[in-house]
């Protein structure tokens, strides 16, 4: 399978985090890699014009020369991004280069080994018009390991079933096992009033099992675990998160179509999951590419 991945970088050590999920990526799939580099910078004068526009260049280079550094043979393109807001100009980037994937890395203030957006990752996974992957602080000093198990936040919803056709081609390609994991949450609502909260409960994990139970075969590959647990959604995918290699999540249910949009779960999931976050687009799976196709089979 071949994939389309652009990396925001600027030699700090969480986009070093970004780049070292990058860099596995491209270890096992064909490729495309960009590196993009934003120098924020507010153009008052046209570059070519610039007093700074020599320093610039120069800062350009030595960015790229420490990714190259860190990739080793993996080749790249590298993209020079100057603008006063670098979610913007990583997010034009990647419409017009159609990538399959955005990395970036977590926030410096972020505790260690989680997923903690900055500004910029926060921008992006408020609107990016492709999936949208966070990595943890510190992702890139662990102990190298491959992508073993990709876990796939599921309600039945169709921005779930994005997410999950989306994991289902990236565990086919990196002979990962994909895990679902389903939450049952009961909130009272005044139409509940009557209702025994168990009585709720039970619909929603019946809904949820009978789902799982329907997914269309896939020969590629197989859902290797599905479980659907009682508890807040965010609380679960949380905790799951440090058994797994990567966690894969749809969009909230309203929003543009093929935006990025994170609703309340998915922020706090990805500001505390233990492992990289993916999210993907409201309506991905209409586009082909490679959410194309039927849902991966469960076995268990």
């Amino acid at each position: 399978m071949k994939l389309r991945i652009a990396v925001g970088y600027d030699d700090r050590e969480q986009s070093r985090d970004a780049l070292e999920l990058a860099r596995q990526f491209a270890n096992v799939f064909e490729v495309e890699f960009s590196v993009a580099v934003v120098l924020k910078y507010d153009r008052l004068l046209p570059l070519d014009l610039n007093p700074y526009e020599p320093a610039l260049a120069e800062r350009f280079d030595e960015i790229l020369g420490s990714a190259a550094e860190q990739l080793g043979d993996a080749q790249f393109e590298g993209h020079r991004l100057t603008g006063p807001s670098p979610a913007r100009e990583l997010t034009k980037l990647a419409e017009r280069l159609e990538v399959d994937l955005l990395i970036v890395g977590s926030a410096h203030r972020g505790p260690l080994g989680r997923v903690y957006p900055g500004s910029v990752g926060a921008s992006l996974v408020s609107g990016a018009h492709c999936p949208v992957a966070v990595a943890p602080r510190g992702f890139a000093s662990r102990a190298s390991r491959p992508i073993g198990t990709i876990g796939v936040g599921f309600d039945a919803r169709p921005e779930a079933e994005a997410a999950l056709l989306f994991a289902g081609a990236l565990g086919a390609g990196l002979g990962a096992q994909l895990r679902l994991i389903a939450a049952v949450s009961y909130r009272p609502s005044l139409a509940d009033e009557l209702a025994n909260p168990l009585d709720v409960r039970a619909v929603e994990r019946e809904r949820l099992t009978d789902a799982i139970a329907t997914l269309v075969p896939s020969p590629n590959v197989e859902v290797a675990a599905a479980e659907v647990v009682d508890g807040y959604p965010a609380t679960i995918l949380i905790e799951r998160s440090e058994q797994l290699d990567l966690l894969v999540l749809g969009s909230r249910g309203y929003g543009p179509l093929r935006s990025v949009m994170l609703g309340g779960v998915g922020m706090q999931v990805i500001r505390k999951a233990h492992c990289p976050v993916i999210v993907v687009p409201r309506g991905a799976a209409s586009d082909g590419g490679h959410q194309a196709g039927a849902a991966p089979r469960t076995t268990g």
